[in-house]
């Protein structure tokens, strides 16, 4: 998971998007709301237009969270192997 953490913050905004896109679409696909919600969660988390960054910086770090306490089911396991 770290690894795809840390991939994920390395991109730039506009493909870090395109990244959360695919994933939430993919979710969704396989009918995996819930999981599809955190990972929306995240991408709105990673605004252009930030005025508070301390405040923005935590509900990132929440959402996060709430992506590693995601179910370790095959699906969520090949999207975070992709890193």
């Amino acid at each position: 998971m770290e690894q795809f953490y840390d991939n994920t913050n390395r991109l730039p905004p506009d493909q870090r998007n395109n990244k959360f896109n695919q994933i939430i679409g993919f979710l969704r696909q396989n009918n995996l709301h819930g999981e599809a919600d955190t990972f929306l969660e995240l991408k709105n988390c990673y605004q252009v237009n930030s005025f508070m960054k301390e405040d923005n910086s935590f509900r990132i770090y929440l959402a996060w969270c709430k992506v590693y306490t995601l179910p370790n089911n095959k699906i969520i396991r090949h999207i975070v192997s992709q890193g």
